[in-house]
């Protein structure tokens, strides 16, 4: 990228990328998650006062979309289940008043009000998502990208690496393989499974998944593919898989199909070489497999990122990672006031 664009340039960038994001109902929960516990004039279309006092946290699994949260409503304080829908009818329209899982649901958090249950509502203004209109100026530098997706692949490598000491009954790049067969809404449930199958207490960091809702396997043929896999984890020892010279996803699936042959997708092995095996490598080694290899597939959110950092092409690993890494420390927390893009721009530390 030109970094001596000039300020007519920037404008144009900036004129570009002012525009309408498409909201889904995650953008509620986003927004609850990282920005509620700090409002301070939140009422309930009731007029009661809402003092939340903790957000809860996300659910990996079937039921409301929060557990486990606190707050004062007026005087009184309450805990239980947060729902979100973007018009409170659907409450309705999802047959929860038929489920009683959802009888603990003490605030209903929605964008349009109409016919919704007898249950506190708060309704949010879409400006107050913070996801209307995009304020970047300027675009981001090659070197900011690096420099969070060098992070993002330290997190991933001190991962692999608590992996390798968990004392699980099997080596480190099985259990990561585990990691992206279980991937999608309920990764996290399905880890501390199969954390107690092997004889663990619990998996470790094992996070709530906060990828793409996309379709996944059925979870008892994914069952079967991690029953083989088990039983034939010799073939994912690190020793055999520690030269990562190999320049083409092309060459990557010639040496992977064995491993496919369990039943395991190339998107799903591919997934693993980037996100378990290069981080277990490590080091300048592991890190030059991200900034040599192009993407082999896309998130979703990256048209959209492209637009709001500037960027007219992702082509390596480490650029669409920085691009994740990005999306997700700054536009997803809704930490618009921290992003350097609006900001007197000064480039972030490079990495080494």
């Amino acid at each position: 990228m030109n970094k001596s664009i000039d300020l007519s340039q920037q404008n144009q960038i900036a004129e570009l990328i002012n525009y309408k994001w498409h909201l889904t109902e995650e953008n509620l929960v986003n927004w609850w998650l990282y920005q509620a516990e700090s409002q301070s004039s939140l009422c309930t279309t009731e007029g009661e006062r809402i003092f939340v006092l903790d957000t809860g946290e996300r659910n990996d699994g079937p039921g409301p979309d929060i557990l486990n949260a606190r707050l004062m409503l007026d005087d009184r304080e309450m805990s239980g289940s947060v729902e979100m829908h973007w018009n409170s009818k659907d409450w309705y329209d999802h047959k929860h008043h038929l489920d009683s899982i959802y009888d603990g649901v003490i605030l209903h958090v929605v964008t349009k009000h109409s016919a919704g249950p007898d249950i506190p509502t708060l309704q949010v203004g879409l400006h107050h998502l913070g996801k209307n209109v995009c304020r970047a100026a300027i675009p981001v530098s090659t070197n900011d990208l690096l420099h969070e997706a060098h992070i993002r692949f330290m997190e991933a490598e001190t991962h692999m690496n608590q992996l390798a000491l968990s004392g699980f009954p099997a080596n480190h790049l099985v259990l990561g393989m585990a990691e992206v067969l279980l991937a999608g809404k309920h990764r996290q449930q399905s880890l501390q499974e199969l954390a107690l199958n092997l004889g663990m207490t619990c998996w470790p960091d094992a996070k709530p998944w906060q990828g793409s809702f996309q379709s996944y396997p059925h979870l008892r043929s994914t069952q079967k593919i991690l029953d083989n896999l088990f039983m034939h984890k010799d073939c994912l020892r690190l020793d055999l898989w520690q030269d990562i010279s190999i320049s083409t996803w092309q060459a990557w699936d010639i040496k992977g199909q064995a491993i496919m042959a369990f039943g395991i997708t190339r998107n799903q092995y591919r997934e693993w070489l980037v996100n378990k095996l290069a981080p277990s490598v490590g080091g300048e080694k592991g890190f030059n497999f991200w900034l040599e290899m192009k993407p082999f597939r896309h998130y979703g959110l990256e048209k959209r990122m492209k637009h709001r950092l500037g960027i007219e092409k992702i082509e390596t690993l480490a650029s669409q990672q920085g691009v994740i890494a990005w999306y997700n420390k700054y536009c997803k927390t809704l930490k618009c006031s921290t992003c350097p893009l609006i900001q007197p721009h000064q480039a972030l530390t490079g990495i080494n």
